[in-house]
């Protein structure tokens, strides 16, 4: 009885495993489903400060999602403390923040062809820095040097500030016509828009 037991535990540890992982194994043109997490990591099997949240967008017949962790301020200054000026940051928490697309787009100018990529972004008063990245599989802040050897290229973005206090950061679309919007970067104080564009 403990032997079947053990064994269903492990069958349905496996495809919960594989579910969360379908995203990143299946061709983007049929991956825009459920955000997974880096089950490799602790984190991943308790209970999270950060939840994951998603935000989905069409530009012409492209259609794209960003997974991203979702932290809330809890009280803290983000910028300029918890979110250091001048260091790399994954614009989000736990895993790295993942853009899914299934057709060609204009990434703040960035050309990127259908695919899987990660974000990240150099964040200072004035201006970030915002990289596109084929790695994927990296834990979110572990952007070392082999993982930036994989960038794709970067943009710059301005930075304005939001109309009122947001608790916890969030990505949300803005469109602006068929073939043009924005995902609009939103927390603390802080908004950032990333323009994207049907290529």
């Amino acid at each position: 009885m403990k032997t079947k037991l053990m064994l269903a535990v492990v069958v349905l540890g496996l495809i919960a495993v594989l579910w969360a992982a379908l995203p990143y194994l299946l061709p983007t043109s049929i991956a825009l489903g459920p955000c997974g997490r880096d089950w490799m990591s602790p984190s991943s099997w308790i209970p999270r400060a950060s939840p994951t949240r998603s935000e989905s967008w069409s530009i012409g017949r492209t259609k794209g999602k960003i997974c991203y962790g979702s932290p809330s301020t809890r009280g803290r200054t983000v910028f300029g403390e918890l979110v250091r000026w001048g260091q790399l940051w994954r614009a989000g928490a736990n895993e790295p923040t993942r853009i899914f697309v299934n057709g060609p787009v204009d990434f703040a100018g960035i050309p990127l062809q259908a695919g899987r990529y990660s974000i990240y972004v150099l964040p200072q008063p004035q201006r970030w820095q915002v990289f596109v990245n084929d790695s994927t599989y990296h834990w979110g802040n572990a952007i070392s040097k082999s993982v930036r050897l994989r960038e794709i290229g970067s943009a710059q973005l301005a930075v304005s500030s939001t109309a009122g206090h947001v608790e916890q950061l969030t990505f949300r679309w803005q469109p602006v016509d068929d073939q043009h919007g924005s995902l609009v970067l939103e927390w603390e104080a802080t908004r950032v828009e990333i323009p994207l564009a049907q290529l």
